[in-house]
Formats: C-alpha cells, structure tokens, sequence
C-alpha cells in the first residue's frame, strides 16, 4: 500500500517542531510558575495583613489595659498618701490634747491672759489656772485645723463614714474647750457658785473634761481614742495595698 508524501514528516522539520513544542511548553512552566508566585506572594500578604491587624489590636489592647493599671495604681496612691497623712494627724492630735489637758502647768503659761480691773487674787489664779488650756492649745492650732480640714477629702474619697472619726475628734476637742472658757467664767464667784451641790457637780464635770485622767470614764480621751480606732479601721486596709508598678 502507497504512503502519500504529504502525511511524511520531513526529517528537516523534526527539530523545529521539537522546538516549538519545547518553548511552548517553557511557556507554559513559566506561566504556572510566575502564576504560583503572584498566588503566593498574594497569601503571603494577606497573612503579614491579618498578623499586623492582630498585633495593631493587641497594642492597643495592651495600651488600654496599661492607661488603667496606671490609673488604677495613681488612685491608690493617691488615697494611700491621704490614708497616711490623717492617720499620721490622729496620732499627733492624740499627743497634743494630752499635752493641752496635761494637770501639770507653769505661771508662765498663762502670761498672755487678758486682766480684768479689780480682778480678785483668788479670782486671778484660777483664771490663769484654766487660761492655760486656751494658751497650749493656741500652741497646737495648726496642727489640729490643718487634720480637720482633710475630713472633706477623706469623705470624697472614702465614702461619707470616713467623716464620722472626725466628728468623734471635733466633739472632744470642743468639750475641752467650752468647759476650760465656762470655768473660767465661773471663776469670778467661785465660792458662791460651788456652794451649790448642782453646781459643784458640773463644775468638776467640767474640770474633767480639761484635765486628762481627772474623771472615771473620761469622755474626751474615750472619745478620741474611739476616732483613732475608726480611723485605723478605715486607714489601714488600703495601707497594707501593694502599689502595682
């Protein structure tokens, strides 16, 4: 049987069809493979997004979370410095009206007491006896106005039952001093108004109030050691915090 020549590849042809069939399949691996990059490069991209988005959230997390320990810790500083301050200041009060209602007293302390015309010797030494309270008290003013004046930040800080340690303090404080101004009121007819047993009652219900340990209860000191001791219930808790850096 015949072969027609025209379906006869020509041994010339051969290499160019090989050729041919080799770039186009170059080709081809080059499409794939530059098509397998961009692919790749495109997922990796993506991932490098979706990781900078979570660590953006994570920083903004974490610098949320720092702005409030920070906060959190500023506050309690903050009341641990006030906490501190006015316990400190009960303490030192404590001392002072110990010292202010101290029996034992010098003439010299009662230099600055205004004389009154024809003031009685009698009349003069007991006045001078409880003009004392007014002159070291007067010493100490500062010091006890300065306490007192925190009741209000204490209060905002602490809640309105951190008042009630001050209100303890003032009261006994203002014992002290309206009995030492009634006594020596008192003292231009002391004879006359002791001679009368309700009298003499309240007038050393009065010197009990101005001198420490002169009356059994002593209400001044039961009263001051009753603010020191709600004070420290308030203080002290918050005292014992860590700071958290």
């Amino acid at each position: 049987m015949a072969t027609d020549p025209s379906l006869s590849t020509s041994p010339a042809l051969i290499p160019i069809v090989s050729a041919v069939a080799s770039f186009a399949a170059g080709l081809i691996g080059a499409g794939i493979s530059s098509w397998t990059i961009r692919s790749t490069h495109k997922q990796r991209l993506a991932a490098d997004e979706r990781l900078a988005e979570r660590k953006f959230e994570f920083d903004i997390q974490l610098a949320e979370r720092k702005f409030l320990l920070d906060a959190r810790s500023a506050d309690r500083k903050r009341k641990q410095d006030l906490a501190e301050s006015v316990l400190a200041g009960f303490y030192q009060v404590e001392a002072i009206m110990r010292s202010v209602r101290s029996p034992m007293s010098y003439a010299s302390e009662a230099e600055g007491r205004p004389k009154e015309e024809l003031e009685t010797e009698g009349t003069a030494k007991l006045r001078d006896t409880y003009f004392v309270i007014f002159a070291r008290y007067d010493k100490n003013r500062k010091e006890i106005s300065d306490l007192l004046a925190l009741r209000y930040r204490m209060a905002a800080w602490f809640g309105a039952g951190a008042d009630e340690p001050f209100q303890k303090l003032h009261q006994a404080i203002h014992y002290v001093i309206t009995a030492a101004q009634m006594l020596v009121n008192w003292s231009k007819d002391a004879d006359g108004f002791r001679a009368n047993p309700s009298h003499l009652t309240l007038w050393q219900k009065m010197e009990g109030d101005i001198w420490w340990g002169a009356e059994d209860p002593d209400r001044v000191a039961t009263l001051i050691t009753e603010a020191i001791a709600a004070m420290e219930a308030i203080c002290q808790p918050i005292l014992a915090e860590a700071i958290v850096a």
